[in-house]
C-alpha cells in the first residue's frame, strides 16, 4: 500500500518508527497525531481540542489580501494589496476584484461570503459570481450588503483564518461554501507528498488511519467556526458541496501496490469492462469490473467508476451511486486525482457538526439536488466540471441560501438572464473539459452554447484563436501575455498560468463540427492527417503549477492508439500499432526543482540519450525509425539522499518486489510529447 506525506521530518520519523515498531499501525497513528498537533504553528489560534476560541480583540493586519488604511489614527477601510496576492497559495486573480472593504453600514444586514473556487464562481468570475447572484435575490427582502471574500484554491485552515479576520468587519452573517479542498487539509498539496511503501498494512487499515486522523483536524476546524460565530453572535450558513458523479470522467491511476503480474491482469479486466460499456453490454462489463475490483481491493477510481456505469446501465441507480461515491472517495489513498472533491467522511462530519449547531444553518446540496430532481445521481447540467457549478447550479444554490437567510421561499431564475453574457465563460468550460480529456459530447455541449450565443462576435473569435493556438514542435512552451476583452477570460488567464501549448482538442472539435469557425483557429497545421499523436500529460494551454510529480497515471486508450502508464521514478509511454516509417518525436519537459543540477535520460525503443533539465520548458527532438511500436521512457533525476533512504527500507524488507524504488521527490514534469510521421 502507498501513503504520502510531505514533511521531511515526518518522513524521517515515520521511517524510524517503521523500522523499530512492533505495531506499524499504532506507530503510524502516532505520527499522524503528532503532525496534526504541530500544525498549530500555522493557525491563527491555539490548537486545543474542545477549547473555545476567542474572537479577535485587535485590528488584524489584513483581511484576506486587504490591508488596513488609517487616517488620524482611525481605521478608515481595508485596501486591496497586490503584495499579498500569493497569500494562501493563490494569486491576484484568486480573489474578488473589490478594491476596498468597509465595516458595516448602520441599518444594513451584512453577509461575508467565504469559500473555495466553487464559491468564487470559477470560469464565470467576475461576470457572474455566487455572491452577486445572492445579492440580486436578496434585494426584495431588504437592505443586505454582501462582502465577497471567496478565494480560489483556499484550504481549510486558510478559510478559518480568513473567517476570523473577516469578523473585524462586524458582519451579521457568514456564508461558507467549502469542503472540496479539505481532503488534504493538513498535509499540504498532494503533488508535494512523499510516497511511502507500508508493507504489512492493508488498504483498509491505511484508509482508517487517514480518515480518523484527518477527522480530528476537520472536526476542530468546524467547531472553531461554530465557536467564532457563537461568541460574536454571527449566524453561519454553510453550503455542503456536491460532486458531478456521472458527468465527469475522473483522472485515473493504476494502484501502485500491485505487482507487475497483477497490473497486467487488472488492466486487461479494466480495459474489457470499458469495451463492454461502449457496446452497452452491461452484464459483461460488470463481470469484468468485479474481477478488477478484487485485484485492487476497491481502491482505484477507474474500476469503481466503470462499475458505477455498469450498474447504472443495468438500472441499479442506488448501487451505481454507491460506486460513484467510492470512486470519488478513492482520492483518500491515491493522491493522484488533482480535481478537488469532498469525501464522504468529511460530508458526514459537516452534517454532524454544522447540521446540529444552533448557530448554523446547513445548505445540504446533495439533499437539495435530490429533492429538486428526484434522482440519486445529480443532474450533470448543474456543473461545468467535477464540482464547479453552471449558471443553473449557481442559481439553485443562491435560491437555497436566499430562502434560508430570509426564512421564505425564494425562487428566481437568473441563469437565463445571464446566458448570453457568459459566452466567454462557456468557451473556458469547453477548453477546461477538453484539457481534462472529457468525452467529445461533453465539450460540444459547451461549445454549442458558445457558437449559438448572440455574443459570438469578432472579439470572441480572437479569444478562440488565442485559446486554440497550435503548439509547434519547433517552439518552446512559455508564458504569453494576452488581454481579452471578455472579463471572465481575462481573469481566468490571470488566475491560471497560460502558455502557447495549445487547445488542440478544442480546435479540432471546432473545425469538425462547425466549419465557419475554422478561420478563428489557425489554418496552418503542424499535424497533417495521418498517424500523428499529441500526448498531453498536463492540462493543455492552461496548466496549473504542481511543484512535483508524484503519481501513477493510466489512460487506457488515447486516440485509439495510446496505452499510457506512468510510474515513478520513470514516466513510460507506449504507443502501439503505428504505421512503419520514420517519426520525429519531441518531448517537452522541465524540472520542478530549482536546486536540481542533474540531467535526465530519455529512452526511445531502447536507445538512451542524456539531457540537461532546467526549470524552463525545453523541447528534446529525436528522429526514430519505427516498425510498429514506440516505447518512450523518461528517467527523472534523483533527489540527493532519497535513493539511500529507500535502499535502507529495501534492505530491511520494508519494500518487496523487483519494481523500481519510489523516489521521495520527483523532480520533473512533461508538458507534452509530439509524434509526427516524416
Amino acid at each position: 500500500m502507498t501513503i504520502q506525506i510531505n514533511n521531511k521530518a515526518i518522513c524521517n520519523a515515520l521511517a524510524e518508527q517503521m523500522m523499530s515498531a512492533n505495531s506499524q499501525l499504532k506507530k503510524l497513528e502516532n505520527i499522524y497525531y503528532q503532525a496534526i498537533s504541530r500544525r498549530e504553528v500555522s493557525l491563527p489560534f491555539d490548537f486545543c481540542k474542545g477549547k473555545v476560541m476567542k474572537p479577535l480583540n485587535k485590528i488584524p493586519q489584513q483581511i484576506g489580501i486587504w490591508t488596513p488604511v488609517f487616517e488620524n489614527g482611525q481605521l478608515k477601510y481595508y485596501q486591496r494589496n497586490k503584495e499579498l496576492a500569493m497569500r494562501f497559495g493563490g494569486n491576484n486573480a484568486s480573489w474578488s476584484e473589490t478594491e476596498t472593504l468597509h465595516r458595516v453600514r448602520p441599518h444594513t444586514k451584512t453577509i461575508v461570503y467565504l469559500g473555495e473556487s466553487v464559491a468564487r464562481g470559477f470560469v464565470y468570475d467576475p461576470v457572474v459570481t455566487p455572491a452577486g447572484l445572492l445579492q440580486e435575490k436578496l434585494k426584495p427582502a431588504g437592505d443586505y450588503e454582501i462582502i465577497d471574500l471567496a478565494c480560489t484554491g483556499i484550504n481549510a485552515s486558510a478559510l478559518l483564518q480568513t473567517a476570523q479576520e473577516a469578523l473585524e468587519l462586524h458582519p451579521d452573517m457568514l456564508v461558507i461554501h467549502a469542503g472540496n479542498n479539505w481532503w488534504n487539509a493538513w498535509w499540504g498539496n498532494p503533488s508535494e507528498l512523499v510516497t511511502q511503501s507500508l508493507i504489512g498494512l492493508n488498504v483498509q487499515e491505511i484508509q482508517a488511519v487517514i480518515t480518523e486522523q484527518l477527522s480530528v483536524y476537520i472536526r476542530f476546524l468546524l467547531e472553531s467556526l461554530i465557536n467564532l460565530c457563537r461568541l460574536t453572535e454571527v449566524k453561519l450558513f454553510f453550503v455542503l458541496p456536491e460532486f458531478n458523479y456521472s458527468g465527469w470522467q475522473n483522472e485515473f491511476a493504476i494502484p501502485g501496490w500491485l505487482n507487475d503480474k497483477s497490473i497486467t491482469h487488472w488492466l486487461e479486466h479494466a480495459h474489457s469492462a470499458n469495451e463492454y460499456l461502449q457496446k452497452s453490454d452491461f452484464v459483461r462489463a460488470r463481470a469484468s469490473c468485479i474481477v478488477a475490483l478484487e485485484l485492487d481491493n476497491e481502491t482505484s477510481p477507474l474500476t469503481l467508476e466503470l462499475m458505477a456505469k455498469a450498474e447504472s446501465g443495468l438500472g441499479n441507480e442506488l448501487a451505481a451511486k454507491e460506486y460513484y461515491v467510492k470512486s470519488k472517495d478513492a482520492v483518500i489513498w491515491q493522491f493522484t486525482t488533482h480535481t478537488p472533491r469532498c469525501p464522504s467522511f468529511i460530508e458526514a462530519l459537516i452534517r454532524e457538526v454544522v447540521g446540529h449547531s444552533t448557530e448554523a444553518t446547513l445548505i445540504d446540496l446533495p439533499a437539495l439536488f435530490y429533492q429538486k430532481t428526484g434522482t440519486v445521481i445529480p443532474d450533470k447540467t448543474l456543473f461545468v466540471d467535477y464540482v464547479h457549478h453552471s449558471l443553473k447550479g449557481m442559481d439553485w444554490v443562491s435560491d437555497a441560501l436566499a430562502s434560508a437567510i430570509t426564512d421564505s421561499n425564494v425562487s428566481v431564475n437568473l441563469a437565463d438572464l445571464y446566458e448570453d453574457s457568459c459566452a466567454g465563460s462557456h468557451l473556458l468550460v469547453a477548453l477546461h473539459n477538453a484539457n481534462y480529456s472529457q468525452p467529445d459530447d461533453s465539450v460540444m455541449y459547451w461549445l454549442d452554447k458558445v457558437l449559438s450565443t448572440s455574443g459570438a462576435n469578432s472579439a470572441l473569435k480572437a479569444d478562440i484563436h488565442f485559446l486554440t493556438q497550435q503548439y509547434s514542435s519547433e517552439q518552446k512552451i512559455e508564458k504569453k501575455t494576452y488581454r481579452s476583452d471578455n472579463a471572465a477570460i481575462s481573469k481566468f488567464i490571470r488566475a491560471f498560468s497560460t502558455s502557447t501549448h495549445s487547445g488542440v482538442q478544442l480546435r479540432n472539435l471546432l473545425n469538425r463540427h462547425d466549419t465557419k469557425w475554422q478561420n478563428a483557429t489557425e489554418t496552418s497545421s503542424h499535424y497533417p492527417d495521418g498517424h500523428n499523436l499529441v500526448i498531453n500529460t498536463r492540462n493543455q494551454h492552461i496548466y496549473r503549477h504542481y511543484p512535483a510529480r508524484h503519481a501513477v497515471f493510466s489512460s487506457l486508450v488515447y486516440e485509439n492508439k495510446l496505452v499510457m502508464n506512468e510510474v515513478n521514478p520513470e514516466s513510460r509511454f507506449y504507443i502501439s500499432s503505428l504505421v512503419a516509417g520514420e517519426y520525429k518525436v519531441t518531448v517537452c519537459a522541465r524540472s520542478t526543482s530549482s536546486d536540481n543540477k542533474q540531467g535526465f535520460s530519455i529512452r526511445i525503443n531502447g536507445d538512451y540519450t542524456l539531457c540537461n533539465l532546467s526549470t524552463k520548458w525545453e523541447n528534446f527532438t529525436f528522429t526514430v525509425n519505427v516498425k510498429e511500436n514506440l516505447d518512450i521512457t523518461i528517467c527523472w533525476p534523483r533527489v540527493s539522499g532519497s535513493q539511500d533512504y529507500h535502499q535502507q527500507l529495501f534492505i530491511r524488507n520494508m519494500i518487496v518486489g523487483d519494481r523500481s524504488l519510489p523516489l521521495m521527490r520527483i523532480t520533473g514534469i512533461i508538458g507534452q510529447i509530439i509524434i509526427i510521421q516524416n
